[in-house]
């Protein structure tokens, strides 16, 4: 049961983290570094220079700080062999707002016109990654979308990475790619928008996905919004120790969010999907592709897909006639994953009071389009034969009944602690801009299915029509918060659904709550003896700041310059 602190505690609570004796693992001092904007390429410059003959980083404890209201141009990528903590200079109160928009980093044009394909490689085992209040955008000065490229890709093992207030524009390809084992993710107050390909209409502006069997330790990724992305938002496709994705905001998405149906500690809670995966698939995807659709269903598509290993239900004895498999699949000794980890009775499984909506011109044109169908696809149906089978559009769900029928009878028969609870169906009632952002959607949507995408099928919000996103304004021209009073408390903490960034008052009172249990948790332990204050989660501060400064700017603002560990 949680309860309020007193004033008492949470001073005391206070001093602990300001003035405790620093442990010998802190009393280092860290140093700030500040990079330069020019010349082009100066920030990859500096980072990577920032090295030793073996490659691993010389100062590890090293703040690189960036310009509020800068353009910085790299012209390679940024390959981090360890840890590198990543800041912007404070607001300074200039009542010109793009002066405190955070500082931008953007693609260089190289001397053959290209341009390097991705911000940051991070290659260092067990690295400690932090990033704070940036602005990355792919596109370059000449207003040219850099095309392919990845903001970043996690290639070694047991990276920590920890990423607040970070905006990610216009990518095509990759947001976080997760290719090394035993990640721990912590996104919070990151902002995904207009992430999609002219021309790769499937991956093409992913804000996370990972490699298949790439196992886990932690992805939390809580008060996010995801604006006119294309798709594959949050990936476990290995075993998770541990998967959270709460009070996010999803708006326009090309296909679906989640590729995690094996997931072993899955939490979806408080999320708000208006619009999402709203190309559905088409027949031949539905049959054929399981890695991405919601295979073993044959009818329809959906955003909730969890399967376990199934050799009862109709789907596996009548229509595919074959056992579906499960998360055993991810068995990997080598790796430390065993037979006893992916026991079904250890999984966990919460979806809960997460609300989804399709606005009524996006089925309209589901309906038009079926009803005048004149493509065909030839398709391998599930008694093997090759048949020739109009492309129909399968409208989204929520849940496939085959997912359903997983939760209701499945689930519970193996032991897999299962909850599907609270789920609604209802419009969040967005401006009326938001709302006809859905015309780009579904032209790009119709040049998918007719496969006429040309290098100009780009849907991005662009509220003054004006085509022009470099430099990017400030603060950003949409506006996500909703009208719909039953979505306002709809959450299981009593608050709104979605990302609380969009309702101020509310954020702040959930970080109260999050910030008195945690509080709590301190007092009633031994006394500690140093602090740990980037661990603290999510940061209690951030109310006290009027816009939304890091942790490391805090320090900053406090005269501190110890060492922020992850």
């Amino acid at each position: 049961m949680k309860t309020a602190l007193t004033y008492v505690s949470l001073l005391a609570l206070l001093v602990v983290y300001f003035f405790a004796i620093p442990s010998p693992m802190h009393a280092q001092m860290a140093d700030t570094l500040d990079i330069q904007v020019l010349p082009a390429g100066n920030i990859n410059a500096v980072i990577n220079g920032d090295t030793l003959a073996n490659g691993l980083r010389a100062h590890p404890d090293r703040a690189y700080r960036l310009k509020r209201g800068a353009v910085y141009q790299f012209t390679e990528t940024m390959k981090i062999n360890g840890d590198l903590n990543l800041i912007a200079t404070e607001v300074n109160g200039d009542p010109d707002e793009l002066a405190n928009r955070p500082p931008v980093i953007v693609p260089g044009i190289l001397p053959d016109d290209s341009s390097p394909t991705q911000f940051f490689d991070l290659i260092g085992k067990s690295g400690k990654i932090s990033m704070n209040d940036l602005y990355l955008l792919s596109r370059r000065a000449d207003n040219v979308v850099a095309g392919w490229d990845n903001y970043m890709t996690l290639s070694a093992d047991s990276i920590s990475l920890k990423l607040r207030d970070i905006v990610f524009d216009s990518g095509g390809g990759f947001g976080i790619l997760i290719a090394g084992h035993w990640s721990k993710i912590d996104m919070q107050d990151c902002v995904f928008r207009n992430n999609h390909h002219s021309l790769a209409w499937i991956a093409g502006g992913s804000p996370m996905i990972a490699f298949p069997g790439v196992h886990m330790d932690t992805l939390k990724v809580i008060n996010n919004t995801f604006f006119a992305v294309n798709g594959y938002i949050w990936s476990a496709r290995g075993y998770d120790r541990h998967s959270v994705f709460e009070h996010n905001t999803l708006v326009y998405t090309h296909v679906n969010p989640f590729l995690a149906h094996h997931g072993s500690n899955v939490h979806i809670k408080n999320n708000l999907f208006y619009s999402v995966h709203s190309l559905g698939w088409w027949t031949k995807f539905v049959l054929e592709d399981p890695g991405f659709s919601n295979w073993p269903d044959t009818t329809s598509t959906s955003l909730i897909h969890f399967t376990a290993r199934d050799s009862i239900s109709k789907w596996s004895t009548d229509i595919w006639n074959q056992t579906i498999p499960g998360p055993e699949v991810y068995i990997d000794p080598d790796r430390g994953v065993t037979v006893e980890m992916l026991d079904p009775t250890r999984r966990v499984i919460d979806i809960q009071n997460n609300a989804y909506f399709w606005p009524e011109k996006l089925f309209d044109y589901y309906d038009t389009y079926n009803a005048n169908i004149t493509l065909t696809d030839s398709v391998k149906v599930p008694d093997g034969s090759i048949q020739v089978l109009p492309r129909r559009l399968h409208k989204p769900r929520w849940i496939t009944e085959y997912t359903q029928w997983t939760f209701d009878n499945l689930f519970p028969a193996i032991g897999v602690q299962s909850t599907l609870a609270g789920n609604m169906e209802a419009d969040p009632m967005f401006d009326p801009d938001i709302e006809g952002h859905v015309d780009a959607l579904i032209e790009y949507m119709d040049k998918t299915v007719h496969e006429r995408l040309d290098l100009d099928s780009r849907w991005s919000y662009d509220p003054g029509g004006e085509g022009v996103h470099y430099p990017p304004p400030w603060p950003l021209p949409e506006n996500l918060a909703f009208s719909n009073p039953a979505l306002q408390n709809a959450g299981t903490d009593g608050f709104a659904v979605g990302d609380l960034n969009w309702f101020p008052e509310q954020k702040e009172q959930w970080l109260n709550q999050q910030n008195a249990a945690t509080a709590i948790e301190h007092l009633e332990g031994q006394v500690p003896t140093g602090y740990r204050l980037a661990e603290n989660y999510p940061n209690p501060f951030r109310s006290l700041f009027k816009n939304r400064v890091s942790v490391s700017d805090m320090a900053q603002s406090i005269g501190y310059r110890g060492h922020l560990a992850l």
